[in-house]
């Protein structure tokens, strides 16, 4: 699935989490080091398979728990308008 990009997002590291800003919605999250990463590895590669790939080889986690956990923060950034998602082209 292609990832793409609607909204920038600022972020900066306060003690052991993240203050996240999104700034066309205007809106403050936290996030930990992991969605972070996610977040990074997104903008690098607007490809949900290649995000899984990467996160495999960075992290000790099964991939089904891996895709489970990506899956549900993509919904939520495109709940607020982050990201949309496009199917992969037939």
């Amino acid at each position: 699935m292609t990832i793409e990009i609607l909204s920038d997002l600022l972020y900066r590291e306060m003690e052991d989490e993240y203050v996240v800003l999104d700034i066309n919605g205007g809106e403050f999250f936290t996030a930990d080091p992991v969605a972070i990463r996610l977040w990074e590895l997104i903008q690098a590669h607007r490809d949900e398979a290649a995000v899984v790939a990467a996160m495999l080889a960075e992290y000790d986690v099964d991939e089904p728990r891996l895709q489970a956990d990506l899956g549900a923060f993509l919904e939520q950034l495109t709940r607020h308008g982050i990201v949309r998602l496009h199917p992969p082209a037939p």
